[in-house]
């Protein structure tokens, strides 16, 4: 591919769509920090980002969003998410507005009342359909660097999980299925499996509807993690499937079915233990793999 013949949006461009869609859209909302914005570095999974850096609030785009086979529009959907984080008060200096800046639909209910829902949805269309090609067109390295990475860490997650004395898939694949009898489910809405987590995830577990999977960081498996913490990933998921991503219609419905639960012990032990264990007993750090 010859790179000189390609069409490449500068920061001063980027900086036009963000004075329109504020004028357009966010002209009723104070001003915290200045804004700031540019192209960063090329990634697969993040499109954007805002910061506080200097005095300024610095909004990064995915360098890739350069090219212009990635339609206005989509930068545009970008730019709005990360001028939401900025009204709501994360990177901006504002006071914030929400506790935190993804939980409970915060981005797209702000969106909805700006008449922003409906380019959410386009480019968040056009990312899913179209942005892994785009990626494999423009970052090849970064491709090849990252499957390689991938797989030399999901064998040490392989070897570690294998050891004996560890929790086992099918010893969660069972507590899914008790938890879920237990809260009045008849069929358990989604799988467990173990997540070969990379170095900077942080989260015990993920959910992901699509798949149908509710994937529990591989740490987990170690048995020096209580098992009421465990307990909590599953039921919290299984919360989540009946009450929205609401973490307090969550709760609200664990207290429920689960009177005898005591939330507040998995909780203390996730915020006071659970980032040194992460540092202390991760496989890839004890293994010296590199993960980025």
């Amino acid at each position: 591919m010859d790179r000189e013949h390609v069409m490449v949006r500068t920061d001063t461009w980027l900086r036009s769509r963000v004075e329109r869609l504020w004028s357009l859209y966010f002209a009723d909302s104070p001003q915290g920090l200045p804004i700031r914005v540019r192209f960063g570095s090329r990634a697969l999974y993040r499109y954007g980002s805002i910061a506080q850096r200097k005095g300024a609030s610095l909004i990064t785009i995915n360098g890739l969003m350069r090219y212009e086979e990635v339609p206005e529009w989509v930068v545009d959907s970008v730019l709005a998410h990360e001028l939401v984080h900025y009204v709501q008060g994360f990177g901006s200096g504002l006071p914030k507005t929400v506790r935190y800046p993804h939980r409970g639909g915060v981005i797209q209910r702000e969106l909805a009342q700006r008449d922003l829902a409906d380019l959410e949805v386009r480019g968040d269309e056009w990312l899913a359909t179209n942005w892994k090609a785009h990626f494999a067109r423009y970052a090849p390295d970064i491709l090849a660097a990252k499957q390689m990475r991938a797989e030399s860490s999901g064998d040490v997650w392989r070897d570690w999980l294998d050891r004996p004395g560890l929790r086992t898939a099918n010893h969660i694949a069972t507590l899914s299925e008790r938890l879920a009898n237990n809260c009045g489910f008849t069929v358990t809405p989604f799988q467990v499996e173990w997540l070969h987590a990379g170095l900077r995830l942080r989260s015990m577990s993920t959910y992901a509807p699509k798949a149908g999977a509710v994937r529990l960081h591989g740490l987990l498996a170690d048995r020096r993690v209580p098992d009421y913490v465990v307990d909590l990933q599953v039921l919290y998921w299984l919360g989540y499937t009946v009450a929205g991503s609401s973490p307090h219609a969550i709760f609200a419905w664990m207290k429920l079915v689960r009177p005898q639960f005591d939330g507040a012990k998995p909780d203390r032990w996730a915020r006071t233990t659970w980032p040194k264990f992460l540092e202390r007993e991760h496989p890839l750090r004890r293994l010296r793999v590199v993960q980025k």
